[in-house]
C-alpha cells in the first residue's frame, strides 16, 4: 500500500506519509534547536501524521480527490490521535522515567491537538481530554499504522535512541534557570512544542502543493518594512 499524506490539486502528485514526516521533523528540528529542543519537537512533528498510515484515511483522501461535488465529510477519519497514543502506550505506562512520561503527555497532547486548539488536560468540566484520546479512543489500524512507521521512517533502535536524546533536552530545560516556576517552564514548552509542530506541518504542505523544494528566506529588516508599509496602506 501506497501511504498518501496529500495530494496536489495541480498534477495529481502523491506526497507520501514518509516524505511528510521526515521533512516537517527537519522543519521542527530547527524551530525547536533555537531553545535546545530540536529533538522534542522534532518528535511532535515525526509522529503527527502517524494515523495517516492507515487504509481507511488513504481510502478517506483519494475519496475527496476523486468526487469533488460530494466529499466525505473532513475531518471523519481521526488521523491525529495515533501518534500521541503510540508515545503514551510506549513511554507513559509501565515502568518508564519519570521525564520520557512527561515527554510523551507534553509531545502526545501537541500531536493530538494539531488540527484545533491545544488542548488542557483537565478541562473546566473536569474533563480529561488527552488521557480520553490516548488512553481510552479506540484507532483505527493502530497497530497497521505502527507497523508501516517502523519500516518506513524509523526503525524501533533508532526511534529509542532519539526519544532518549529528547528525554536528555527536557531535563536540561528544566534544569535551566532554577529561579522560574516549574510549571511556567512546562506551559512555555508545551505552547512552544505546539506552535513548532503547527509551523513545520503547515510550510511543509505549503511547499508540497505550491512544488517549491525550500523556503525562500526573506531578510527581517525586509520583512518588517513590508509589513510595515501594509500596516500604513492596507
Amino acid at each position: 500500500m501506497e501511504s498518501i499524506a496529500h495530494i496536489r490539486e495541480s498534477d495529481q502528485k502523491v506526497q507520501t506519509v514518509e516524505e511528510h514526516l521526515l521533512a516537517a521533523k527537519d522543519l521542527a528540528e530547527t524551530y525547536g534547536e533555537k531553545i535546545g529542543v530540536k529533538h522534542i519537537t522534532g518528535l511532535a512533528a515525526l509522529l503527527h501524521d502517524l494515523g495517516k498510515y492507515t487504509h481507511v484515511f488513504r481510502n478517506y483522501i483519494l475519496e475527496a480527490v476523486n468526487n469533488p461535488d460530494r466529499p466525505p465529510k473532513r475531518g471523519s477519519v481521526d488521523h491525529s490521535t495515533a501518534g500521541g497514543k503510540l508515545l503514551y502506550s510506549m513511554f507513559h505506562s509501565g515502568k518508564t522515567s519519570p521525564h520520557k512520561a512527561l515527554l510523551a503527555e507534553m509531545v502526545g497532547n501537541a500531536i493530538i491537538s494539531h488540527h484545533s486548539y491545544l488542548q488542557d488536560f483537565i478541562s473546566p468540566e473536569m474533563e480529561l481530554k488527552y488521557l480520553n484520546r490516548v488512553e481510552s479512543k479506540e484507532i483505527d489500524e493502530f497497530e497497521t499504522a505502527k507497523k508501516n512507521f517502523f519500516e518506513k521512517v524509523m526503525s524501533p533502535s533508532s526511534f529509542s535512541d532519539y526519544v532518549n536524546q529528547a528525554e536528555i533536552e527536557l531535563k536540561h530545560f528544566i534544569m535551566k534557570d532554577a529561579s522560574k516556576p516549574l510549571a511556567h517552564k512546562m506551559m512555555f514548552l508545551t505552547k512552544y512544542i505546539f506552535s513548532a509542530l503547527i509551523d513545520a506541518d503547515r510550510t511543509n504542505t505549503r511547499l508540497f502543493e505550491e512544488n517549491r523544494p525550500e523556503i525562500e528566506h526573506t531578510p527581517v529588516a525586509k520583512l518588517f518594512n513590508q509589513y510595515y508599509e501594509k500596516l500604513l496602506n492596507p
